[in-house]
């Protein structure tokens, strides 16, 4: 191949992707035969396109004997690729506002764009031919591609800025400056935002395992029925009764507000959690763990009576609650607060 250079010029990656893709995939479907040969290289923002002079000679060919059986073939090709401009600008005209459109409608959409923007490549591909055609003589040709060349390349640029707004919202969901996005290929771009509304859709779902398979139902909400009374059950670490005021830990901030002599009530126990909590609590209960957890062994080290794995104690009960543990029995209920003296 002899490589002879077209221009260099600044744009991003992904119009150089698509330029290609239409290489493979449009112009065949348009003018049943491969386009010559091309090389694209990039150097940072640069780009420079090379054509294949042999490769080249041989289209110019096939343009000039389609002219020659019908003389409106080009002023046809010109009229079908305007029709595409059109509706290439008015659908990026209308690509503003899609703040409130979800990641899978914006993923359609920017598939539906990259094809629009494909669909006058092939026609537009012809007008780099003008200047072999010119050697024929055919001044009115080489007229009308010059003008379309113009037209087509004024059109690209318009739907580049209409469409701007669209690319900045695709960059604020993938947390991609617009420049980034475009250094990614058409099917990234699309598959990233439906990863994204994968993720969301991920936030409330739920699984079952049911005869040997497990099934995953993804962006719905399963609330079992949960039914609860005063008071709860679960195992305690050794015979003892105690009644005091709950409260509720959540995380290590919450013990500060620990008054000595309070009921934590807790989901589970950590170690540190149990270092700070321990020196304060008059009694624990937890939701989860049993009788061999840190709550239980640091439980019966310092003699704090623990209720463990009730399941639902942090449901049950409220920072302020009163509640009297009797974990010989295994269980804890409200109780009314003291009387003051």
């Amino acid at each position: 191949m002899k490589w002879q250079k077209l221009v260099e010029r600044e744009g991003d990656f992904l119009k150089n992707y698509l330029l290609y893709e239409n290489f493979q995939d449009n112009f065949p479907r348009v003018f049943k035969r491969h386009h010559c040969n091309f090389l694209t290289a990039r150097k940072g923002n640069t780009f420079t396109h090379y054509i294949d002079e042999e490769d080249a000679q041989n289209l110019s060919f096939f343009i000039k004997e389609r002219i020659q059986n019908n003389p409106h073939f080009m002023h046809n090709i010109v009229e079908e690729g305007k029709a595409h401009f059109r509706r290439l600008i008015a659908f990026s005209t209308e690509s503003k506002n899609l703040e409130n459109i979800s990641d899978p409608e914006l993923a359609d959409r920017t598939k539906e764009y990259f094809r629009l923007y494909k669909e006058p490549y092939p026609h537009f591909n012809l007008s780099v031919f003008a200047e072999e055609l010119e050697k024929s003589g055919n001044e009115d040709v080489v007229q009308l591609m010059a003008e379309w060349r113009l037209f087509g390349r004024t059109h690209f640029n318009q739907a580049h800025e209409l469409v701007e707004p669209m690319f900045n919202e695709i960059g604020k969901r993938l947390n991609l400056s617009v420049e980034e996005v475009k250094f990614l290929k058409p099917t990234e771009i699309i598959d990233l935002l439906w990863v994204k509304s994968r993720i969301n859709q991920r936030q409330n779902c739920y699984f079952l395992f049911k005869d040997g398979t497990f099934l995953l139902k993804e962006n719905e909400l399963l609330e079992m029925p949960e039914f609860f009374d005063s008071e709860v059950k679960g195992r305690g670490t050794f015979p003892a009764k105690y009644s005091g005021k709950i409260r509720i830990i959540q995380n290590n901030d919450d013990l500060s507000n620990v008054v000595p002599g309070e009921v934590l009530v807790l989901r589970m126990t950590t170690p540190d959690l149990m270092l700070e909590g321990i020196k304060k609590a008059g009694a624990i209960i937890t939701d989860e763990g049993g009788i061999t957890c840190h709550a239980a062994v640091l439980s019966r080290e310092f003699h704090i009576p623990a209720l463990m794995g009730t399941r639902v104690a942090t449901k049950v009960f409220a920072t302020g609650d009163y509640v009297q543990v009797d974990t010989a029995l295994g269980t804890a209920h409200k109780t009314s607060p003291p009387k003051p003296l």
